[in-house]
């Protein structure tokens, strides 16, 4: 069954590619998160997932954080904006701000350990 199925999954990647330059955020971050799923090459898609975080729009950062930290080494790229999320993003009673921090370090913490350390983050 699996050799049936990675046959017609491989021959989606092209048309799931396609969608990365989408204009909806959904559909890109889906089509990345599906190409990570069955064996996309990282270096096409994460970009596209990085590319949107630190916008302002926190609706999608969960999701774009769960396709990033599943990609540690291939996700480094992203470590930029991941820091300068926590910068910009107080420690403070505010729960949404606890989350979104809580979320980024979690990331931060499987992408590149020794960054996070350098700055601060544990």
């Amino acid at each position: 069954m699996h050799l049936f199925v990675g046959h017609y999954t491989s021959a989606a990647i092209p048309v799931l590619e396609t969608w990365l330059t989408d204009k909806a955020l959904p559909k890109r971050l889906a089509a990345a998160d599906c190409l990570g799923k069955i064996g996309g090459n990282p270096h096409v898609f994460v970009p596209v997932v990085t590319a949107g975080l630190g916008n302002g729009n926190s609706e999608f950062l969960d999701y774009q954080l769960e396709i990033l930290a599943r990609f540690k080494n291939e996700a480094k790229p992203a470590v930029p904006s991941l820091l300068a999320i926590l910068k910009n993003t107080p420690e403070s009673k505010n729960s949404t701000n606890a989350a979104i921090r809580n979320e980024v370090i979690s990331a931060l913490l499987e992408i590149d350990p020794k960054a996070a350390a350098k700055a601060g983050v544990r």
